[in-house]
């Protein structure tokens, strides 16, 4: 894998597929951090696409939902 492939082809799309065969045996924690490379690489996309404050109010939602949890994000 390379930066590109992380960042711009669905690396957590593809970290699912090739885990899904074993996705049942990995730790909540795991499968947590699958979820955030999910989040951040969202966040990456929108970055580019919305303006700060269409942005900043994207943030302040993904953290109040984060906080409301049970187990909130690790990151």
């Amino acid at each position: 894998f390379n930066l590109e492939n992380l960042l711009f082809h669905h690396f957590d799309y593809i970290l699912r597929n090739q885990l899904d065969a074993e996705w049942h045996k990995l730790s909540f924690k795991t499968k947590q951090l699958i979820s955030d490379i999910t989040t951040l690489r969202k966040l990456l996309d929108y970055l580019v696409r919305y303006d700060a404050f269409s942005f900043y109010y994207l943030l302040t939602k993904i953290q109040a939902t984060s906080s409301e949890q049970q187990s909130p994000s690790l990151w």
